[in-house]
């Protein structure tokens, strides 16, 4: 991460201004920087150098593509906006066989009070899906402003989480 954080520190600010997400990985502990490439019906897309592409719905990790174990389509709902707790989400897969595989996932969702972190103001809300046994937990940082800044959600089990953080947004945007 360090070696990522120096990295846009040489950027130009032109460069910055047009949008940009730092993304880790939680297995094989992977790092790159992302850039906006389309927005289409409020599903922002990120692409990496090596063609990777992140897609997101007000900071809602909706789909991935190039990881291997790829997240093809999942709810969009925001677990901060959501009507009841718990609630269901679903996301589709593309299993061994090469056929798209749909669970639904029981998630409840928790924030705590907004406190300052690494110098901002910032809202944490966790969700928890899945099983007590073996429970998946997304963690989104939310600025005063409704700007989603930081996030750590599970892409599949391949995959497992990505952690992103929100460097500069694309003009108009308040989520990755």
């Amino acid at each position: 991460m360090a070696a990522a954080r120096a990295h846009i520190g040489t950027m130009s600010p032109a460069q910055q201004k047009a949008g940009l997400i730092l993304v880790s990985t939680s297995k094989g502990g992977q790092v790159a920087t992302l850039r906006p490439i389309g927005l289409n019906r409020g599903v922002r897309t990120w692409l990496s150098p090596d063609q990777v592409s992140l897609s997101y719905h007000g900071g809602v990790l909706v789909a991935t593509r190039g990881l291997g174990g790829d997240l093809m389509a999942a709810d969009f709902v925001a677990p901060w906006q959501a009507k009841t707790n718990p609630y269901q989400r679903r996301a589709s897969f593309l299993n061994a066989e090469n056929q798209i595989e749909t669970i639904t996932l029981t998630c409840r969702a928790t924030t705590q009070a907004l406190r300052e972190i690494r110098g901002r103001l910032a809202t944490r809300t966790d969700e928890r899906c899945g099983t007590s046994s073996d429970p998946i937990l997304n963690s989104f940082w939310r600025l005063a402003d409704g700007t989603v800044w930081i996030t750590r959600q599970w892409v599949s089990d391949p995959s497992g989480y990505l952690t992103t953080e929100l460097i500069s947004s694309p003009p108009g945007a308040v989520a990755p």
